[in-house]
């Protein structure tokens, strides 16, 4: 399940947790097995990390999962939770055995 949203995008997140550890862009990088211009393109919001390193800065930073969604995903998964904040499975199950 995903963590609650965060008033902060990722790349905020990832900057700020960056900032107060007093981490340069490289050492962040060497952490994840990146270049310095991939964080760089993190924090500016250029580029999402992939997969993997999204996992890994999910680690790392505690960024929320789901944080790094494209808007198009984000939108996809808006519509799942409207749909079950409308009509619960359990409300649907129980309409279905009766």
């Amino acid at each position: 399940m995903d963590d609650p949203p965060s008033p902060l995008q990722g790349h905020e997140l990832l900057k700020t947790w960056r900032l107060e550890r007093g981490l340069s862009m490289s050492a962040v990088a060497r952490l994840v097995g990146v270049s310095v211009p991939s964080v760089l393109d993190w924090e500016r919001a250029r580029k999402r990390p992939t997969d993997e390193y999204r996992e890994a800065l999910e680690l790392l930073a505690k960024i929320p999962r789901g944080i790094w969604r494209a808007p198009a995903e984000q939108a996809v998964v808006d519509r799942v939770r409207e749909r079950l904040a409308a009509d619960p499975p359990e409300a649907t199950a129980a309409t279905e055995a009766a």
